[in-house]
């Protein structure tokens, strides 16, 4: 039996995995520039795979903890929660640490740690005193403390969603989003700056959380199906002329005069409301379009590389920092990248076989009972 087709866990949504781990091989292509890139990187338009990859990390976290929630316990909702957080930082402070001690103790300097992390060999305690309360977060280190912030929303969501006031977490999260428009970020990062040289990473976590909060909201849900039957056809086509659009304006093929004010609408820092759009859009079109999928062998491959979607994510970010120098100076980028790529499921397909080691440290750490 190949690791690709191993059983997956009663409950698993395949085509979920297979989507996260399509966003993975996508998000791998990126941060790996070559020419998959000019076919990957926001190839639909104003969208890239790091919205697909955290919306769907809400969507798995309100699936799951919806089923935690028939133990009428907030206590244990929360303690979940807790833990899964637990687990999120001890994976990004064990990423962070071994990257630390590489450049400062073993004064290792390949061309992404003396880029990326350049804190490390200036001020080496500043750094790893800030990096361990996650107010440093060099580049490719930003996202899990995100989802360390994030998953503490769902409890608050499942409880809401007890009460029928599940649309409140969605209110506050747009209102949380709307603020970061105006620049609540940068005045906030402007004030802690002058005491700490923070760096909180390229992601403003106040606005994508808003991605983040639709995944849950949608999964607490447990349907897609928003929009009633008669208006969907109706809805597909509006999606569908929208999506087209916001294509053409991005490759210049129309509005090309006011394709500089339409960008500043789309940045990625902060999640702009035409990048929230187009990701709205291509989401819906996505869920129609799953319809008509089987479980063929390419989906099945995919879905092995979103079952383990968090270890197989920092596996990656090792392989940017350590490998990305020697990758920018060669002829043969396009070989690279495959190598790279193909590199993801040794991760996924160990963990597919054994338990994966730290894991099973930490939670026997933090449970009451005995391993």
């Amino acid at each position: 039996m190949t690791c690709a087709n191993s059983d997956r866990k009663p409950g698993r949504d395949i085509h979920v995995d297979a989507l996260r781990g399509l966003m993975l091989v996508v998000m791998t292509m990126d941060h790996f520039p070559s020419l998959f890139f000019d076919y990957t990187h926001e190839s639909l338009g104003y969208v890239s795979a790091a919205e697909g990859f955290i919306f769907l990390s809400g969507l798995v976290a309100g699936r799951v903890y919806s089923r935690y929630s028939i133990v009428d316990n907030r206590g244990f909702l929360w303690r979940r929660a807790l833990t899964r957080a637990g687990f999120i930082y001890s994976t990004h402070i064990l990423t962070f640490l071994i990257l630390f001690c590489l450049a400062v103790l073993f004064s290792v300097k390949t061309w992404g740690l003396e880029t990326w992390t350049p804190l490390f060999y200036e001020h080496p305690v500043s750094a790893l005193f800030l990096g361990i309360t996650l107010t440093y977060r060099p580049d490719f280190l930003h996202i899990l403390p995100m989802y360390v912030i994030f998953i503490l929303t769902v409890p608050i969501a499942i409880q809401l969603a007890k009460n029928n006031r599940l649309w409140l977490i969605l209110l506050c999260s747009t209102l949380v989003w709307l603020l970061a428009q105006f620049g609540l970020s940068e005045r906030l990062n402007a004030i802690l700056s002058k005491f700490w040289p923070i760096y909180f990473g390229r992601f403003d976590i106040l606005s994508w959380q808003l991605i983040f909060v639709l995944g849950v909201y949608i999964g607490i849900r447990g349907t897609t199906d928003f929009i009633p039957l008669r208006f969907r056809r109706p809805a597909l086509i509006v999606c569908l002329l929208i999506a087209i659009i916001l294509f053409s304006i991005r490759y210049g093929l129309i509005l090309s005069k006011s394709q500089f004010e339409i960008e500043s609408l789309s940045l990625v820092g902060n999640l702009g409301p035409i990048r929230l759009l187009n990701f709205i859009v291509i989401a819906l079109l996505t869920q129609h379009a799953l319809s008509w999928t089987t479980e063929n062998l390419i989906i099945k491959t995919l879905a092995l590389l979103g079952r383990h979607s968090l270890e197989v994510f920092t596996f990656h970010i090792f392989l940017l920092y350590l490998f990305f120098g020697i990758f920018r100076t060669s002829q043969f980028k396009e070989v690279w990248v495959l190598l790279f790529v193909s590199s993801l499921y040794l991760p996924a397909c160990l963990l597919e076989r054994y338990q994966n080691p730290w894991k099973t440290w930490f939670y026997c750490l933090v449970s009451r009972n005995h391993c």
